[in-house]
């Protein structure tokens, strides 16, 4: 047995269990009700008028009839205004009033309806019928979406003319009746189809809703996944240029100025090679809520990727409010980041343009803000800069050198100059240091920490880095057995898995021995990978080949990772040397680094030796290395050919 509704009948659609059907089921009573009320009041009205020889008792029950009509006309021209407010709960309880109420009036109409008339017989009762018939039928079929009342009301309408036809019957009573049975049986299949064709249209207009939800809900999750970062929840990369492109178009409008900023997280690589991936997206994300924070009113942040961020100050006119506005930013960094149990301390460099109608091109603008960026990294980092006329003369000469380089490493026209280590005790040559030296015919002298830099950001740096070790391990083969070949090594390059044996390979193919060579490297380009850094060391150890730590005391290893790394000779960086004479507490930490290399059992070189005065501290120190102008300039691959084959050092020379 299929469940029965008093507002569906037995409807198999699951549509008839749910809010939606009550919803549209009173929306169309709201509807169609007050006319249907309407009609019967005019039909009530014309019975008492037309019809005065009625009985008392007919005529209070169709004055009764008329107010009721009335009240619920009202109640539903109310419920007009008030369905979709009305409570679904609410709404079942009027259409069940409605389902009960419909019949009982039909009911009473029509039985009233030989009363009005006068008699049986009267030639009214036909006129009367007909009247009471179509409204009937009017009434059933404005009541379709409840089939329960429509064929109710059907069956009130018509059963007292059934009783009356039986009662008072004629010849042809019998083929009445059958035509009656007939027309109301054809009514209320024509009722059950009209509200089956009710309920199919809720059902699809309800599928057709769904559809266009999911839609809607399909296109806000592109849009989102589109123009948003799914790790920070900050608008993406796209959606920064769409942004961007927006406020160009406004400026060049208003031609009012706006600035551009684009940051990143100083050493980050470190963060994520000690914390993991996963601990550097949570400092991402905590920088990405700081910086939403701190900027809030001020700029439109985003994550272009990785750990750069992009910033829209949308009403920046000045330099000065540019600059406040980033400091901002450096603010929001300083508390302490947390990763797991870890507090991290971090800073971040920032570049910033101030955008106009000479600058509006998006390329231009991100291209000049990167540079700022580049210059702040350049200048120390934890700053910010901004981007001038002067920084783009620098980087378009910086562009030139670049496009030099790459011709000067492609047609080897890099040069190796050597200078020398020297014994401080005997003066004897220890070893030399190779330095990369490049002369342009436009450019001139071009310094190596310039032209390397570059040649780490374009990617020569390795082919640069093989060339010039091929040329400085012919030279050095020429030298005394006991003169090693210091040479460089990029930290750039440290961390590859195949630098070491590319070495080697070099190496070999000069007839170069591997116990001759010293790789020099700084604590910095450990720390900033020493998983990897420690494999490529542990290569080249394997060989032979001797490794330096250079610049020592200006990098981020402790004591305990200098014991654990496969080191032979600390460099002690030129810092430290310039002050021996002055300051004492740097005379204190040199001598604790000539110690720390006398416990280890390592070689001990000072940097950067150029006065007597320098030299005889050191000497009293305890050092045995050292290297500096005042020993000898670096010099070219023959006249250190030349001074190599001397027993001694003549330090007048120099």
């Amino acid at each position: 047995m299929l469940p029965f509704d008093l507002l569906t009948g037995r409807c198999k659609s699951n549509i008839c269990s749910s809010g939606a059907l009550v919803f549209e089921q009173h929306k169309k009573m709201a509807a169609d009700l007050p006319i249907l009320y309407t009609a019967i009041m005019v039909a009530l009205v014309t019975f008492i008028l037309a019809f005065p020889q009625q009985s008392t008792l007919s005529l209070v029950t169709l004055s009764v009839l008329l107010l009721f009509s009335l009240k619920r006309m009202c109640f539903w021209i109310k419920m007009r205004k008030n369905s979709e407010t009305r409570e679904i709960k609410q709404m079942r309880l009027d259409l069940i009033g409605v389902v009960v109420l419909s019949p009982l009036i039909s009911l009473l109409v029509s039985m009233n309806s030989g009363e009005i008339a006068g008699t049986p017989s009267n030639s009214g009762v036909n006129l009367v019928g007909i009247a009471v018939f179509l409204l009937t039928t009017i009434g059933s079929f404005a009541l379709v979406p409840l089939p329960v009342a429509s064929i109710l009301v059907v069956i009130g309408g018509v059963l007292p003319f059934l009783l009356r036809t039986v009662f008072y019957s004629e010849s042809n009573s019998y083929w009445i009746l059958m035509v009656i049975f007939l027309v109301v049986m054809l009514t209320i299949v024509l009722l059950r189809n009209g509200f089956q064709s009710f309920a199919n249209e809720i059902i699809n207009r309800n599928k057709l809703v769904e559809e266009n939800e999911k839609t809607l809900k399909a296109k806000a999750l592109a849009s989102q996944l589109a123009f948003e970062d799914s790790l920070t929840g900050l608008p993406n990369r796209r959606k920064f240029m769409s942004m961007l492109c927006d406020q160009i178009h406004d400026n060049s409008n208003t031609g009012q100025q706006f600035a551009v900023g684009i940051l990143d997280i100083d050493h980050f690589k470190s963060i994520n090679d000690l914390h993991g991936h996963t601990g550097g997206d949570q400092i991402l994300r905590q920088v990405a809520e700081r910086l939403d924070e701190a900027l809030e009113g001020i700029g439109l942040i985003a994550r272009l990727g990785g750990d750069e961020f992009a910033v829209l100050f949308q009403n920046a006119t000045s330099g000065k409010t540019v600059t406040k506005a980033a400091k901002l930013i450096h603010d929001a960094m300083k508390s302490p980041f947390l990763v797991r149990d870890s507090k991290l301390l971090l800073t971040t460099s920032v570049g910033v343009t101030i955008c106009s109608s000479s600058n509006s091109g998006i390329e231009d603008i991100l291209t000049q803000a990167d540079q700022a960026l580049y210059l702040a990294k350049q200048n120390g980092r934890a700053q910010t800069e901004l981007f001038s006329t002067e920084l783009e003369a620098m980087n378009r000469r910086r562009s030139q050198i670049s496009q030099a380089l790459m011709h000067a490493v492609r047609k080897d026209e890099i040069e190796a100059a050597f200078q020398p280590i020297i014994n401080i005790k005997d003066g004897r040559y220890h070893s030399c240091e190779a330095l990369a030296r490049w002369n342009h015919e436009i450019f001139g002298s071009i310094a190596p920490t310039y032209f390397i830099e570059i040649a780490e950001q374009i990617g020569l740096i390795e082919e640069l880095t093989l060339n010039l070790l091929h040329k400085a391990a012919n030279s050095a083969k020429t030298w005394p057995e006991h003169i090693r070949l210091n040479f460089n090594l990029s930290a750039k390059l440290l961390p590859d898995p195949e630098i070491g044996k590319n070495i080697l390979k070099v190496i070999a193919d000069c007839g170069f021995s591997p116990q001759r060579l010293e790789i020099e490297i700084t604590e910095t380009a450990i720390m900033n990978n020493i998983e990897s850094a420690l494999k490529t060391l542990k290569t080249l150890k394997a060989a032979g080949v001797h490794i330096a730590l250079d610049d020592f005391g200006t990098g981020y290893s402790s004591l305990g990772q200098l014991g654990d790394l496969p080191i032979d000779k600390i460099k002690i960086d030129k810092g430290f040397i310039d002050l021996i004479v002055t300051d004492k507490k740097k005379r204190s930490l040199v001598k604790s680094i000539i110690d720390i290399c006398s416990n280890l059992d390592l070689e001990c070189v000072a940097e950067g030796i150029e006065t007597p005065e320098q030299l005889g501290i050191l000497t009293d120190l305890g050092s045995h290395y050292g290297q500096g102008y005042l020993f000898s300039k670096p010099m070219s691959s023959r006249s250190i050919g030349v001074l190599s084959n001397m027993e001694h050092l003549d330090q007048s020379a120099a």
